[in-house]
């Protein structure tokens, strides 16, 4: 069986990979295709971890259940890497905004923001396993992104 932590370390390092992606491609936008493209590349990974974080949760509960006190290192660092990266985000984040101004106009950037404004996620999820509260650990988010 593999290690939900392992997967979680390997879920954020891909995720802050694509984001940092989708900013490169914001960088390099000229126009409203290649706004959309980076927007959706944003929104893609986000999707991603969304989900991943979702599977693994009682995974990561029943882990954290297990050990009692005891921490479970790969899960904290990974936790510490998404929460070290939320500056980073923020100033994409940012910086989506400031450029949408140029393209919002454009049916494709606004079908790409509406798929932004579904995502739902709760970056408090994991920390619920990791708290041990397991009835809130099946990754319903209630937080909307965008």
């Amino acid at each position: 069986m593999a290690d939900p932590c392992d997967d979680y370390t390997r879920a954020v390092d891909k995720y802050i990979e694509a984001i940092r992606q989708s900013s490169q491609k914001l960088d390099q936008a000229t126009g409203a295709h290649q706004f959309a493209d980076a927007v959706n590349v944003f929104t893609s990974a986000t999707e991603e971890l969304t989900a991943t974080l979702r599977d693994l949760g009682p995974q990561v509960t029943t882990l954290y259940q297990s050990h009692g006190t005891a921490s479970l290192p790969t899960c904290d660092r990974a936790q510490e890497k998404l929460v070290a990266f939320a500056p980073e985000l923020n100033a994409i984040g940012t910086k989506f905004a400031e450029q949408a101004q140029k393209y919002i106009s454009d049916p494709e950037v606004q079908q790409a923001f509406d798929r932004l404004r579904k995502l739902r996620f709760n970056g408090s999820d994991l920390r619920k396993c990791k708290n041990r509260d397991a009835s809130r650990c099946a990754g319903r988010s209630s937080s909307r992104v965008g």
